[in-house]
């Protein structure tokens, strides 16, 4: 469920950053209609450097939106796994196993203990019971 959340926050961070491209560009073409060139004409410095000053922030906020959207998953990469069933797994083989071969139960139970002791995972049952 993080997984997801983490992807709709970028994806809406990657609509935001589209949406903010699109008005650049909107911006852009209304400096070829009749009459914004006019307003100005009378602001030559100020409007320079305003010019200057929205394309310097508009393209460091474009990098900075495509970077979180590049990185933000790759953070949980490394991160326990949140959706392991293999608890749940091990438990139904366990039952199946013990209703169908109860002399086959000895054996994957001895499995169960390998697969928790070898991979390393961090985490293992701490009571198992189980009775006929």
């Amino acid at each position: 469920e993080k997984d997801v959340a983490s992807i709709m926050v970028t994806a809406r961070i990657a609509k935001l950053g589209a949406r903010a491209g699109r008005f650049t560009r909107l911006v852009k073409v209304l400096r070829f209609l009749p009459g914004f060139n006019l307003a100005q004409a009378h602001h030559g410095a100020a409007s320079s450097m305003s010019r200057r000053l929205f394309s310097l922030i508009s393209a460091r906020v474009s990098v900075l939106i495509i970077t979180m959207v590049i990185l933000f998953p790759v953070f949980s990469i490394l991160t326990y796994p949140e959706d392991d069933y293999s608890m749940q797994t091990w438990l139904l083989i366990i039952e199946i196993a013990g209703l169908r071969n109860v002399s086959q139960l000895h054996e994957q139970l001895g499995q169960f203990e390998r697969f928790y002791g070898e991979s390393g995972m961090g985490y293992f049952p701490y009571f198992l019971e189980y009775s006929f």
